[in-house]
Formats: C-alpha cells, sequence, structure tokens
C-alpha cells in the first residue's frame, strides 16, 4: 500500500530525496502524495502518463539529484528507520 511506502520513507533517519513518479492513478493515489508532501517531507512527485513501469523509473533516474538511486515501489517499504543510515546512503 502506497501510505506504508510513503511512511517508511518518512521515517528514515537519514534524508534522502524521494520522487514518486504516478501514472495518473485514479485509486486515490494522488490524495495520499498530496497528504504526504510538504515540509519537511522530502517527497516530490508527478502524476502524468507514461509509456509503463520502465518509463516511469527513467522519468525518476532523469529527475533524481542524488549520487545513489534506489527503487521502492508502492508495495514495498524499509523494515525499520535505520536502513539507508546502514547503507551509508547519502541523500541529495
Amino acid at each position: 500500500m502506497i501510505k506504508d511506502c510513503l511512511a517508511s520513507v518518512a521515517r528514515q533517519t537519514f534524508p534522502a530525496e524521494h520522487l514518486v513518479i504516478d501514472g495518473l492513478s485514479t485509486d486515490g493515489t494522488v490524495e495520499v502524495l498530496s497528504d504526504f508532501a510538504g515540509p519537511p517531507s522530502t517527497l516530490s512527485w508527478i502524476s502524468e502518463p507514461d509509456g509503463g513501469i520502465y518509463d516511469a523509473m527513467n522519468k525518476g533516474i532523469a529527475l533524481a539529484k542524488g549520487d545513489v538511486i534506489g527503487f521502492l515501489h508502492a508495495d514495498d517499504f524499509y523494515a525499520g528507520p535505520r536502513v539507508l543510515a546502514r547503507l551509508g546512503v547519502r541523500g541529495a
């Protein structure tokens, strides 16, 4: 569920740029994204037509500002708040 995914990123102790690329979902995803966006969140998102999952992933790569890119899909989540910190990932 997208809420669990967004919440798990928001709970990370190590800040990271969080981009969501939405393909014009009609299931309430945009409303959930709106609830999570805004300071102090690092979440930014776009909702527009795309050519499928790989097109969406490529859009995210093109928008990313950091040196390390990872993918976390809408039904995935980090197991705890220090996952990124343990990896030593530096956010944008």
